[in-house]
């Protein structure tokens, strides 16, 4: 008997940062062996060349149970990076669209004010709930304001979104 390939069926969700399968949700095939259904099944050649679908704890050779757990093991990892992918990029869009929404929205007037500071007076441009600092009279208007921008949408959440998609889609790669 070969193993040809391990299915998991089951899907999965997030549960508290966590992606687990649930059981009962996956499509059942009929195991070739006890007759009962299986979420998580494996396509297996028989010795005479014939194909069987049959449960990856119903190998009946101690070996080959222990390669279909593995491999089983392997498909339901699989599935889980899927989703977290999935969960990642879904994120990702809706950082994005909020993004534009921000971008969209009217700043707030920047209020210029000075305070003393060590080496001279420093110049303060608020924006809103951010302020940007500036030495020697150079103008921080918009930078007061892209600062506003920023606080607002979180741009570092796209960044570490981005990353974490392309770190999901090389380990799914691999």
């Amino acid at each position: 008997m070969k193993i040809l390939k391990v299915t998991d069926t089951r899907d999965v969700i997030e549960i508290d940062d966590r992606f687990v399968p649930v059981p009962g949700s996956g499509e059942a095939h009929a195991c070739d062996r006890c007759g009962r259904e299986h979420e998580v099944h494996a396509l297996v050649e028989l010795a005479d060349g014939t194909q069987a679908v049959v449960g990856t704890g119903c190998m009946i050779e101690p070996e080959m149970k222990k390669a279909a757990t593995s491999l089983a093991r392997k498909a339901t990892a699989r599935k889980k990076l899927e989703a977290e992918l999935a969960a990642a990029r879904t994120a990702l869009d809706a950082h994005l669209a909020l993004v534009a929404e921000v971008e969209a929205l009217p700043a707030p007037t920047v209020e210029r004010t000075t305070r003393p500071g060590e080496r001279g007076p420093i110049d303060v441009f608020r924006c809103g709930d951010s302020e940007v600092w500036a030495h020697g009279g150079e103008d921080r208007t918009d930078d007061a304001v892209e600062a506003w921008r920023s606080k607002q949408a979180s741009p570092s959440r796209g960044w570490t979104l981005k990353e974490k998609i392309a770190r999901l889609e090389k380990r799914l790669q691999a």
